[in-house]
């Protein structure tokens, strides 16, 4: 398999595929997007001239996904202890309650998890973002059939500093909105499990919103249209966020999380950007 497509109009089936699903059924645009993860597997596999640009963000993957689970599993009885003291009474009712205490604490590991995981991607964005960057640029010339994808004005030093601070913003937004989630657990039980849900789909947002952001910044959109945007065509986003996401549950997978996302990234605000379509 080459490459690489041929110049000139031939649009790849992972970008054809996202472009027509925009115009289907919102269950079809989310089910359509779930699946830009696992089809950017096999985009990866089949171009083995990018794989040396994902080796560095795989290792910081790597890197920050294991800080993640062992921060998670360090601290996580001390978040459940700080909300609810763990019960020490005798018979029935203090059996019913230490019960009750433990699935808070699987609550708690579930969300833990889900926010760490969403950290993972964010931050990974953060420090992989000049390989984050050669990747997407690398992945538009492919995905579109062109030579070259474009470049914005000025220096490269500038153009990773503006990715870098783009990232920066969009990870502060995302704790921005998350920090009111978590008063939510001082609700036991129910409270978790919300904040568990709707963390996850702001989270799923968000990572969308990272990943397409290196590809709409060539296309020259400001933070808000690219907000804007992702909110018109919310099955899309939430689809791929939610489906990038799960890649972080699956062994293995989770260390190739962040190229991945970098591909599907891509390939969504292409299908998105209007300039794009040219």
């Amino acid at each position: 398999m080459p490459a690489d497509p041929p110049p000139g109009d031939l649009v790849h089936p992972l970008l054809a595929g996202l472009r027509e699903a925009r115009a289907a059924a919102a269950p079809t645009r989310f089910v359509g997007a779930l699946l830009v993860p696992w089809r950017a597997i096999r985009f990866l596999v089949g171009q083995p001239r990018l794989w040396r640009l994902v080796v560095v963000p795989v290792l910081i993957n790597i890197a920050l996904f294991v800080l993640a689970f062992a921060l998670v599993l360090a601290y996580v009885d001390d978040a459940v202890a700080w909300l609810w003291a763990k019960p020490a009474g005798a018979g029935l009712l203090g059996w019913a309650m230490a019960a009750l205490w433990y699935i808070l604490l699987v609550l708690f590991v579930g969300l833990g998890l889900v926010v760490s995981y969403v950290f993972v991607l964010l931050l990974g964005g953060i420090v992989a973002s000049p390989f984050n960057d050669a990747l997407s640029e690398r992945v538009e010339a492919i995905l579109t059939g062109r030579v070259k994808a474009r470049q914005p004005e000025g220096s490269f030093v500038g153009g990773v500093l503006r990715s870098i601070g783009s990232t920066a913003l969009i990870t502060g937004l995302y704790v921005l909105l998350m920090a009111p989630l978590l008063l939510l657990n001082l609700v036991p039980v129910l409270g978790s499990v919300a904040a568990a849900l709707l963390g996850g789909a702001i989270g799923a947002f968000f990572i969308a919103l990272e990943y397409s952001d290196t590809t709409f910044e060539r296309y020259g959109l400001s933070l808000k249209e690219k907000i804007r945007l992702l909110r018109a065509n919310l099955a899309l986003a939430g689809g791929f966020g939610l489906g990038t996401s799960l890649l972080l549950w699956i062994p293995l997978l989770n260390f190739l999380c962040i190229p991945l996302a970098v591909v599907g990234g891509t390939a969504l605000a292409l299908a998105l950007t209007p300039t794009a379509q040219a």
